[in-house]
């Protein structure tokens, strides 16, 4: 169940389940935004309340940033530095929005990685991954 993963987040991580249950969402909605929505919807629906923690957090589909201040760094730094890379800092920026620092989002994401891969599969998990290049920066 999708509320283990964030009480384990929220735990480990040292926030409350809320920050959690956002970053989550958001970081849900990013590889829904990214990815290939075949690879990435099979995913989610295979982790019992994950495509509504995304649905929750895609916000009105004009980027998970906005226009504004982080939305402008996001789009600088994919002209400058390649789209995967804005694409990654787009997230890094989204999920420090929710709630979590930059430490704490990376921190996150082996404890996510761990999860999906109990759920769906190295398989599936390594063709989402595949699918979303720009998730790469957060996983470093």
């Amino acid at each position: 169940m999708i509320d283990d993963l964030i009480k384990r987040i929220a735990a480990e991580v040292g926030v409350d389940d809320a920050a959690a249950s956002n970053a989550l969402g958001v970081l849900f909605a990013f590889l829904k935004k990214e990815g290939d929505t075949n690879i990435v919807d099979s995913m989610l629906e295979k982790m019992p309340g994950a495509g509504a923690l995304a649905d929750a957090h895609a916000g009105d589909g004009g980027g998970l940033l906005g226009g504004g201040l982080l939305g402008g760094l996001a789009s600088a730094a994919g002209s400058l530095l390649g789209d995967k890379a804005g694409g990654a800092l787009e997230a890094l920026m989204a999920l420090q929005k929710s709630g979590l620092n930059a430490d704490q989002a990376k921190s996150m994401m082996p404890m996510v990685l761990d999860y999906a891969r109990e759920n769906v599969g190295d398989d599936l998990l390594k063709r989402v991954l595949e699918s979303a290049p720009a998730l790469k920066g957060l996983l470093r």
